[in-house]
């Protein structure tokens, strides 16, 4: 397998959180329009699943790394896990609306919920093609890493904000 490292960011008012993955090639990569998503999946999405005969394709498996400002960073649940030295909160799902698999990781990256969601379905839950997906995502997980967050730019003609966030008197 041929793996690629993908680059994106979360861009907030007042800095931009950067990350970094690798993926396998030719898996779909999706940003979500409101900047706080990133889904990676095996195959191409669909607009209407529930209209595809016999529903998602054998093997379905999604990533999706994402970051939630509205989450409460002391409300964390799961169990803790260290993953390249930085804690998570685990939490693993089987069956129904869970699919064959599901997990998701949570941490707290500059005062923010940064969550890891991965979801493996068609497979039975068993199995070399499970095992297979599950080894992939472990890789994915295993790989992130965050880089420094920086403050975003602001354009030159635009003067720094005063000291105490007020601005001064005429």
């Amino acid at each position: 397998m041929v793996w690629q490292r993908q680059q994106h960011s979360f861009m907030l008012k007042d800095k931009e959180i950067r990350f970094s993955f690798l993926c396998p090639k030719g898996w779909v990569v999706i940003v979500h329009p409101d900047g706080y998503l990133v889904h990676v999946q095996n195959i191409s999405p669909f607009d209407h699943p529930a209209d595809v005969p016999g529903g998602l394709s054998g093997g379905f498996v999604k990533i999706s790394f994402m970051l939630d400002p509205k989450a409460n960073p002391e409300k964390l649940q799961g169990e803790d896990v260290w993953i390249n030295g930085i804690p998570w909160k685990q939490t693993i799902n089987a069956g129904g609306i869970s699919g064959d698999h599901s997990m998701t990781l949570e941490t707290v990256r500059d005062g923010m919920v940064f969550r890891i969601y991965t979801y493996i379905t068609g497979t039975g839950g068993k199995g070399p093609l499970f095992e297979s997906h599950l080894a992939t995502l472990t890789q994915m997980i295993h790989s992130l890493a965050f880089e420094p967050t920086v403050p975003p730019e602001r354009p030159l003609e635009v003067p720094p904000p005063p000291a105490n966030g007020r601005p001064g008197q005429p």
